[in-house]
């Protein structure tokens, strides 16, 4: 048993035998106030010996009562600020769009919601996802929306950038130009705080407005942030390394990936994500950040 759990379960004790001296003179007045009222005590010995009595199992009842909620009762941690903290930065695949429930949060079937379940309550996850926004954009919103969520009395400030997936399919950038976009993002995140930075690789996608070559240039991006992430980052959840997301034609698996548009997440499939980011999440714990090196 944790000596911080001590303090919480002991505590009751006096506070319990208080209130039983309290109950036991409103009882038996005559026994406190050393009167006698009528019949009831006409013996000043035999008063004597059962206030002597009823105390004594009165004071056993406490003592039995408070053993059993030290030993039983579970260690219940103050309300507090949470050791640790995630931020989830990224599109609409971290924005949860689809999700059944908490779009927009670190709650309900987003990935941010199911990370957050997996890691525990002395995290804190935060979901700031954009959706439809391409990475140098979601890199300037972050000087103002992410770097002040930094919080130095913190053992551990983890940030998750899940980025590339408009800047391939809706502004037509190529894999190497969305992956110099991830890079720039993290390393402007670095300079501004030793955060520990995990990077997504991507699911494959087919919205119907991509052009038919996403999935060539979303397996570049993937291929050279596994490549290089070293340089500038902490670790990767490589969503592109499971089938279910990376293999030719997995967006179009219904389990996994939305039916209309082949692009956003199920439930499922957002379960999946979240499970792979707690992991990746647990993987750093403890380690040093890296800092970022020279281009």
């Amino acid at each position: 048993m944790p000596p911080v759990c001590l303090p919480r379960r002991l505590a009751p004790i006096a506070a319990w035998n208080k209130y039983l001296e309290m109950t036991f003179n409103r009882t038996f007045p005559q026994l406190t106030a050393g009167s006698h009222h009528g019949n009831v005590m006409e013996n000043p010995f035999l008063e004597v010996r059962i206030r002597f009595m009823l105390k004594s199992n009165l004071r056993v009842f406490a003592f039995v009562f408070s053993v059993s909620s030290l030993l039983l009762a579970p260690c219940v941690m103050d309300a507090q600020t949470p050791a640790a903290q995630v931020i989830c930065n990224g599109d609409s695949l971290t924005f949860g769009s689809h999700a059944s429930k908490g779009e927009g949060t670190a709650t309900g079937t987003t990935y941010p919601g199911v990370l957050a379940m997996r890691l525990g309550e002395t995290w804190k996850v935060t979901n700031v996802g954009l959706p439809g926004w391409p990475t140098e954009g979601i890199s300037n919103h972050a000087k103002d929306h992410v770097d002040p969520l930094y919080d130095p009395k913190l053992k551990e400030n983890v940030l998750i950038i899940m980025g590339g997936t408009n800047n391939m399919g809706i502004y037509h950038q190529d894999g190497a130009q969305a992956y110099a976009h991830v890079e720039e993002y993290c390393r402007a995140r670095k300079a501004a705080h030793p955060w520990k930075i995990l990077i997504v690789t991507l699911p494959m996608a087919a919205y119907p407005s991509y052009a038919k070559d996403f999935d060539a240039k979303a397996t570049t991006y993937d291929t050279l942030v596994r490549r290089n992430w070293r340089r500038f980052a902490d670790g990767v959840v490589d969503l592109q390394a499971d089938p279910r997301f990376g293999a030719p034609g997995a967006e179009f698996d219904s389990r996994y990936f939305d039916a209309k548009d082949h692009t956003h997440l199920t439930d499922a499939g957002y379960q999946l994500v979240g499970e792979a980011a707690a992991k990746a999440v647990t993987k750093i714990i403890g380690r040093p950040t890296r800092e970022a090196q020279q281009p």
